[in-house]
């Protein structure tokens, strides 16, 4: 089984620890962990974050051959608090790494040309329109089988367009 992932690399940070997460990350991980081959594409920042990131993958086998290291954005990440009535609060960062996944012609090619099983891709990396053109072209150049994806409908995305696979931040 050749699975592609494409979408968010972010950790959650808590009060008292930090924990890698996101809908595509979980994916990735436990894809590699059920010991398919795994390809993840994404963008994380050069920081600390983004090389524990990289740590992780490694440690599960999933290729990360495609994310790339954003020398200007950070690696995503959400900051998770507990309110007064006990509930979680989540405040997504915004202009994260993975907003900007950007492919040239030959790297979409190359993606595209693999034969992948299924591709699943998250929605919050859509918001910033680099990712989003680069996810567009991807899937118009390949054949993946079927394509799964999350819708992660927050607080401050608006509802998709005819054109988005999935809402677009505003």
């Amino acid at each position: 089984m050749k699975a592609l992932i494409f979408g968010t690399i972010l950790f959650d940070v808590f009060p008292d620890e930090v924990l890698i997460g996101g809908c595509s990350t979980n994916v990735a991980s436990h894809c590699g962990l059920l010991g398919a081959e795994t390809t993840h594409l994404s963008r994380i920042g050069d920081d600390e974050l983004g090389r524990l990131a990289l740590a992780h993958f490694r440690r599960l086998g999933v290729d990360t051959g495609f994310v790339t290291v954003d020398p200007d954005h950070a690696t995503g990440r959400v900051d998770v608090t507990v309110n007064a009535a006990g509930q979680p609060e989540y405040i997504l960062s915004t202009a994260a790494a993975y907003e900007f996944i950007a492919l040239g012609d030959a790297e979409t090619a190359a993606i595209a040309s693999r034969g992948h099983d299924f591709i699943y891709l998250g929605t919050v990396n859509q918001r910033g329109p680099v990712s989003d053109a680069t996810l567009r072209r991807l899937l118009d150049a390949g054949s993946f089988g079927p394509v799964f994806f999350v819708s992660n409908l927050r607080d401050d995305c608006s509802l998709p367009d005819s054109r988005r696979v999935a809402p677009q931040r505003q």
